[in-house]
């Protein structure tokens, strides 16, 4: 055989090897969907609304798929990443733990055009208790820090509840009455001022969603509390995750609810976990933000006390100039 024919042939050994890996893993990502969507239907069906609420404080920003995959194989995750995630922070997998199947999306590659989304396929993830190695510092606020940045936090959301007409018309939002109203009530501690923001902007977004012609979830109509319901599960997300004072949440009586309203309520859900983490990210971001902010106003306040002292290690004519271009000048 030639070096073309054998070139040709090894070219089609690979076509067909790559036809038999795609085939292998659309089943196995049709098994995991359906595991998915069956066990989720199990957990309404057994009235297990709340642990479904709860997973979302931590597992929130998953889709409800790879939720319902990561409560059935690990239901007290509370910080999952994939293995070159952990690695990245300092932190390897411990001998013989097994990885959570989620479902991770797959993207046309073509260059020069708009990449598209082609399927699914079978990504591990494995939760901090899986891992060991370097400290790890989550995005998860503490107590008091949302209060403590809540200017950048107000106008963080001030984004949020922005949004662009058709022509590209920028209509702000503004929260400036919402804060003076908030700092205008005397007796609340600084938490209580913090949830109070955080609150009335969830309320918003949750009132806008389910007002979208969009919106195919239960109604008030079909359902007189779904409302009421949603409001205090984004609440209790929310607060939790943000570590302000939390809201006591009722699990609804779902158990009698007929099998296609099952599916809608799926939407329900979807809408709830997508108002509790754009809250919720918007939140953590600004936090992180701003101890970064922080961090550097300590250092500049070290240096210049260090130098006003005469305490520096060094001083040559190459460091003379630290200070103003140091990252952390002002």
């Amino acid at each position: 055989m030639g070096k073309r024919e054998k070139g040709r042939e090894d070219m089609k050994t690979r076509k067909d090897s790559n036809l038999v890996e795609g085939e292998e893993m659309a089943i196995e990502t049709k098994r995991l969907s359906e595991s998915a969507d069956k066990y989720l239907m199990e957990m309404l069906e057994e009235g297990k609304f709340k642990e479904i609420i709860n997973g979302m404080i931590n597992i929130g920003g998953f889709s409800l798929k790879n939720q319902a995959l990561i409560h059935k194989q690990m239901p007290n995750a509370t910080e999952l990443k994939g293995m070159r995630s952990w690695n990245f922070f300092g932190r390897f997998i411990k001998a013989e733990q097994k990885g959570i199947e989620t479902l991770s999306p797959t993207f046309e590659k073509e260059v020069g055009k708009a990449s598209g989304l082609t399927g699914f396929k079978v990504h591990y993830l494995f939760d901090i208790s899986q891992t060991e190695g370097a400290e790890y510092h989550s995005s998860k606020c503490l107590k008091g820090e949302v209060f403590k940045y809540i200017e950048g936090i107000k106008e963080g959301l001030e984004g949020v509840l922005s949004w662009k007409t058709k022509d590209g018309t920028v209509i702000s939002h503004s929260l400036e009455d919402t804060m003076d109203r908030i700092f205008s009530i005397d007796g609340l501690s600084e938490d209580e001022r913090a949830a109070a923001l955080v609150l009335d902007v969830s309320d918003k977004l949750l009132r806008r969603k389910m007002g979208s012609p969009a919106f195919s979830g239960l109604n008030e109509e079909e359902l007189p509390e779904i409302r009421t319901i949603m409001k205090a599960s984004v609440f209790y997300i929310v607060l939790n995750r943000l570590s302000l004072n939390s809201v006591k949440l009722e699990s609804p009586e779902l158990s009698e609810m007929p099998s296609e309203d099952y599916e809608r309520f799926k939407e329900n859900l979807n809408v709830i976990r997508q108002v509790s983490q754009v809250v919720i990210n918007n939140v953590e971001t600004m936090v992180s933000l701003g101890r970064k902010e922080e961090l550097k106003r300590v250092a500049k306040e070290n240096y210049v006390r260090l130098k006003s002292a005469g305490k520096l290690p060094f001083e040559t004519d190459e460091s003379k100039g630290i200070e103003d271009d140091s990252p952390y000048a002002a």
